[in-house]
Formats: structure tokens, sequence, C-alpha cells
């Protein structure tokens, strides 16, 4: 189930990244990546006992903040690729990938931070109703 989950989440990032036409990750594709490297990093399932759960949520945060990155690097190459970008340059020359990649590498770095801030979120989140829903606490019983 996690596989097909897992599948269909990269599905419709790697969709809605496709459809919206930029040069760059913009404003309606920042939450897609993040939500969807949160979701991915989630699932991703690491050997867990009681001395190694702290090990596995770690493991889950750096893996979003990969995740992140190559999404955002995605997108680059998908729009380079895909759309025609009007340069602003006078002498009309194209904007080669290399060159978009280290104009926003920084912005990459900071979203792919982003992205290991909303894993963490999420992670504390779904700690917190695990310990809402254990046997010991009287509400959920």
């Amino acid at each position: 189930m996690k596989k097909i989950l897992a599948a269909l989440t990269i599905a419709a990032v790697l969709t809605s990244l496709i459809l919206n036409r930029s040069m760059y990750v913009e404003q309606f594709e920042i939450p897609i990546i993040v939500i969807g490297t949160a979701l991915l990093a989630l699932m991703l399932k690491f050997p867990e006992d009681r001395k190694e759960k702290m090990l596995a949520h770690g493991m889950r945060v750096f893996a979003a903040f990969v995740i992140g990155w190559i999404l955002s690097t995605l997108d680059l190459l998908l729009d380079h690729l895909f759309y025609y970008q009007p340069t602003g340059f006078e002498d009309g020359a194209y904007l080669t990938l290399a060159f978009k990649y280290e104009e926003f590498a920084d912005s990459f770095f900071l979203l792919a931070v982003t992205c290991m801030a909303a894993t963490s979120v999420f992670i504390l989140v779904q700690l917190l109703f695990k310990a809402l829903k254990s046997s010991r606490n009287p509400v959920f019983k």
C-alpha cells in the first residue's frame, strides 16, 4: 500500500511541476514540493526499535532535505526542457541550465531546509497522535 501511495504522490508532484510553466519554482509549486517531500520522507521505512527510533526520524528528515533538493532541481530541468523562457538579456541569448541552477542554488537550499522543517513537524504531529492513542491514555479508549 505504501508503494502505491508513494507512486501516486510522485506522480501528483511531477504532474503539477510539469503543468506550471515557469522558469523557477514558484509560489504554486513550493507547497506541493514541501508537502510531497514530507509525505515521501514519512513513507520511508527504516529499522526502528526503541534505541534507534530517533535515528530513523533523523534519517527521514535528512531524506526530506535530499528529496526537496532533487524535486527543486527536477522542476528547473523540466521547465528548461519543456518551455521556452524569455531571457531578459539585451542580446537575446538563451540562459543555460547551468547558469539557471547557479542562480537559484541558494533558493533550492532554503526550500530543502523548509522540506526538512515540514517533515520534522509532520513527525512531531505523528508522535503526538501516537502518544495520545496509546493504551495509557484514557481519552481515546
